[in-house]
C-alpha cells in the first residue's frame, strides 16, 4: 500500500467531546490538510474529524454569544506523537480565519501579525528543537502561545511564553542524540556565503570538530541547509537586523569553542589546570575573542572559586582552586548561561512585535512523555508536567463529567479510570522526590550518592508511596561490611549510581539519580556571571538583561507547570497518541436541569441559531432602512411643498405689485 492509498483508507483523526486524537503515523503530505478558504468549516454528522474542526470549535466558543470566554488548546502526547505539527496547523487555521472579511487596513494588520506568528516558528524550532532517539524534531521546551482577538474575532496581537528549556542539552547529549538544530545549521556552507556572517567564520579554522556537537543523522543533515535559509529569512522578517544576526551566530560559535576547553588534574589532588594542547588553547583564545572578554580572567574563574565568609561590612573572601569536575561544570554553566539568555532574548524580541488585548485564544505545546535509555532530572520534570496534565484531564473530563451524569440521573455506563494523584504526591509531596532533591540543594553538602540512594529507598518505601507506584532499584551498592580500604570505598562511591523506577500513567521509567542534585542546583557562579557582564560586546549585555531569574531548586521551576494548569480554565485538549482509539458514542439525554447533546448536535443548533439571528438582523436592518428612507422621503416632500407654496406666494406678491395703479 503506497502512501496516498494508506492516507485515503485510514482515518487520520478521531474526536469525542472536546478531546481530539491525531494519529502521527499519517504522514503530513501536500493536499492532506485542506486549505482554509472561508469560516464555514463545521463538523457535521457523518463528516470525518479534522484538526481544523477543533480549532474552529475553540474559535466559535470564543466569538460566540455565551460570554466570549477565553479558550485554551492543550497539545499533549508522547514524544514524537506530532504535537508540534498539530500546533502549526491549529495556528494556521486561527490566523487565517480571523483575518477574513476585514477592511483593507484591518486586513493588513491581521496579515502582518499572522506572518510574524508563523515566521516565529522556524526560529523557535531552530533554537529550541533537537534530534532525539524517538523524534528528529523534538521540542526541548514548552511553548505557550496567547493570541489576542477583538470583539469581532479579528486577531490583534499575540504573546509567546516558554517553559523548561532543556539548556543542559547544550553541553550534554544522550547516546545517539544531537544538540539543538541551530548549531548544525550554522555549520552549513550556505552561512559562509553571506556577507557579514561569512566573515565571522572565515577568521576561524573550519576543520575544527566540536565536542558538544555530535554528528546529526543523515536525514537531518540533508535538511540543515534548507532549514538554515528558513531561519535566516525568519529572523529578517521579524525585524532582526543583519548585525544582530551576526552577533547571534558569534555567541553560538563561542559556545561551541567553550565546549572544547579541556581540563587535567594539577600537581595537587584538589587543583586543576587547562590542558596544554592546541585544540584546548585555541578554544580558550577563540571563545574569549568572540565574547570580547579577557582570557586570563576566564581561565582564573574556571579554575578557582570565591568563598565568602562573615557578615556584611566585615565580609572576607577566599580564593580556592577547584577540582577537574567543578572546573568542567563552571565551563558548562557559562555555555548554558549564554544559550538560555540568547533564547530568552529571541522570545522577548518576537513578543515585542505583537500587541493587543481583548478575548484570548491560548495554544499550549509542551514536551511529550519521555522514556529514554538514560533518564535524568529533565525527563523527571517533563513527565511530572504530563502527570499534572493527565490529572487535569481525569478530573475535568472523566471524574467531574461522570459525576454530573449521575447527578442528572442519566443512564451511563461508568468508565473506570486510574487517579494519578498518588503519583503526583510521591513526586511533589512534602516527603516526595522533589523535596528530597531540594533539601540536598539547600544543605549544600558534599555529594554522597550512597546516602542519596538510601534516602530514596526510605522515601519511596515510606508512607509517601501509598500504593507504591515508585519502586527503587539501586545498582553497585557498596557493602558497608566490606574490609576494603577507605580509598577503595571512595573509588567505588564515585562509580555508584542510584536508580529508581516510577510507574507513570502510561509507562514505567527508569531514572538515574546521579546527576539530579547537580542539575537541580541550576546556579550560575557569581564570578562567571560577573565576567560575562564585563564583555565589550554590547549584544552580550543586551541578552543578559532579558534573562529571566534562575531558580535554585526544582519546586519553583515546577510552579510554571501549575501556571499552565490555571491557563486551562476553558480547555480544549488535543491528544496526539501513538495509536488511535475508537471515539466514544454519545447520545442526547434530558437530565434534571440540563439537556445533554453531542458536539455535532450542538453545532447544528448553534448554526441554526446563527442563521436565525442573521435573518432577524437582516429584517431589522431592512425595516430600519425602509423607515429611514420613508422619513427622508417625507421630509423631502414636505420641503418641496413648503418651497412650492413659498414660490406661489412670492409670485402672487410679485404679480400684485406689477399691476398696482399707484406704481
Amino acid at each position: 500500500m503506497d502512501e496516498e492509498e494508506r492516507i485515503a483508507t485510514m482515518p487520520s483523526y478521531a474526536v469525542g467531546s472536546t478531546v481530539f486524537v491525531a494519529d502521527p503515523d499519517h504522514v503530513w503530505v501536500p493536499g492532506v490538510v485542506t486549505q482554509v478558504s472561508d469560516d464555514n468549516f463545521v463538523i457535521q454528522v457523518g463528516q470525518k474529524p479534522h484538526i481544523f474542526g477543533c480549532a474552529k470549535l475553540a474559535y466559535d466558543r470564543m466569538c460566540g454569544q455565551f460570554g466570549k470566554d477565553h479558550q485554551t488548546i492543550v497539545v499533549s502526547g508522547e514524544s514524537g506523537a506530532g504535537k508540534t505539527v498539530s500546533a502549526k496547523h491549529l495556528l494556521k487555521y486561527l490566523t487565517v480565519v480571523s483575518s477574513q472579511n476585514l477592511s483593507l487596513e484591518s486586513s493588513m494588520t491581521g496579515r502582518k501579525i499572522e506572518t510574524k506568528i508563523l515566521k516565529s516558528n522556524p526560529i523557535l524550532e531552530a533554537f529550541g528543537n533537537a534530534t532525539t532517539t524517538r523524534n528528529e524534531n523534538s521540542s526541548r521546551f514548552g511553548k505557550y502561545i496567547q493570541l489576542n482577538f477583538n470583539r469581532s474575532g479579528n486577531m490583534k496581537g499575540a504573546a509567546i511564553s516558554t517553559y523548561l528549556l532543556e539548556k543542559t542539552r547544550v553541553v550534554h547529549q544522550g547516546p545517539a542524540e544531537c544538540n539543538f538544530h541551530i548549531f548544525y545549521q550554522m555549520m552549513q556552507p550556505g552561512l559562509r556565503g553571506t556577507n557579514t556572517i561569512g566573515q565571522l567564520f572565515e577568521d576561524f579554522d573550519q576543520s575544527v570538530s566540536f565536542r558538544i556537537l555530535p554528528g546529526p543523522s543523515e536525514r537531518s543533515a540533508g535538511k540543515d541547509s534548507e532549514m538554515l535559509q528558513n531561519t535566516l529569512k525568519a529572523l529578517e522578517e521579524i525585524g532582526v537586523t543583519e548585525n544582530q544576526t551576526k552577533q547571534i551566530f558569534q555567541i553560538l560559535l563561542a559556545i561551541l569553542y567553550l565546549g572544547n576547553i579541556e581540563f587535567i588534574k594539577g600537581q595537587d589532588e584538589d587543583t586543576t589546570k587547562i590542558k596544554q594542547s592546541k585544540g584546548s588553547s585555541d578554544a580558550m583564545k577563540n571563545a574569549c575573542n568572540l565574547l570580547c572578554i579577557d582570557s586570563r580572567q576566564l581561565q582564573h574563574i574556571l579554575l578557582h572559586r570565591n568563598i565568602h565568609s562573615g557578615r556584611k561590612g566585615r565580609e572576607s573572601m577566599f580564593v580556592k582552586p577547584v577540582r577537574k569536575s567543578e572546573a568542567a561544570n563552571r565551563r558548562d554553566c557559562l555555555a548554558m548561561l549564554l544559550y538560555s539568555s540568547l533564547f530568552n532574548w529571541l522570545v522577548s524580541y518576537i513578543n515585542d512585535q505583537f500587541h493587543g488585548n481583548s478575548c484570548r485564544q491560548r495554544l499550549l505545546d509542551i514536551y511529550g512523555f519521555e522514556c529514554f535509555q538514560q533518564n535524568s532530572l529533565e525527563q523527571l520534570c517533563i513527565n511530572y508536567a504530563n502527570e499534572r496534565l493527565q490529572q487535569h484531564y481525569v478530573q475535568h473530563f472523566l471524574r467531574d463529567l461522570q459525576n454530573e451524569y449521575i447527578d442528572e440521573n442519566i443512564e451511563w455506563t461508568y468508565t473506570e479510570f486510574e487517579d494519578n494523584q498518588q503519583h503526583i504526591d510521591l513526586l511533589d509531596g512534602t516527603c516526595g522526590v522533589f523535596a528530597l532533591l531540594n533539601e540536598e540543594v539547600y544543605l549544600n553538602r558534599p555529594k554522597d550518592l550512597v546516602s542519596l540512594g538510601n534516602r530514596l529507598v526510605e522515601v519511596t518505601n515510606g508512607k509517601a508511596s501509598h500504593r507504591q507506584p515508585l519502586t527503587p532499584r539501586l545498582h553497585n551498592k557498596i557493602n558497608d561490611s566490606s574490609s576494603a580500604t577507605q580509598r577503595s570505598q571512595k573509588k567505588n562511591s564515585e562509580k555508584f549510581s542510584p536508580r529508581f523506577l516510577i510507574r507513570h500513567y502510561c509507562d514505567i521509567v527508569d531514572y538515574e539519580a546521579r546527576e539530579m542534585v547537580e542539575k537541580n542546583k541550576d546556579n550560575i557562579p557569581s564570578e562567571v556571571e560577573n565576567l560575562v557582564k564585563t564583555s565589550h560586546l554590547d549584544f552580550v549585555q543586551e541578552i543578559l538583561t532579558s534573562r529571566t531569574t534562575t531558580t535554585t531548586s526544582t519546586t519553583p521551576s515546577l510552579a510554571s507547570c501549575e501556571h499552565l494548569m490555571k491557563c486551562c480554565a476553558a480547555i480544549l485538549t488535543i491528544a496526539c497518541e501513538k495509536h488511535l482509539v475508537d471515539p466514544a458514542s454519545f447520545c442526547k439525554y434530558f437530565g434534571k436541569n440540563r439537556i445533554f447533546l453531542t458536539q455535532s448536535q450542538f453545532d447544528q443548533l448553534e448554526s441554526a441559531r446563527s442563521s436565525a439571528l442573521n435573518t432577524k438582523v437582516t429584517r431589522i436592518q431592512t425595516t430600519w432602512r425602509q423607515y429611514q428612507k420613508r422619513k427622508a422621503l417625507q421630509r423631502r416632500k414636505k420641503a418641496v411643498l413648503i418651497i412650492e407654496k413659498a414660490e406661489e406666494n412670492y409670485r402672487s406678491l410679485d404679480s400684485g405689485s406689477t399691476h398696482d395703479p399707484a406704481s
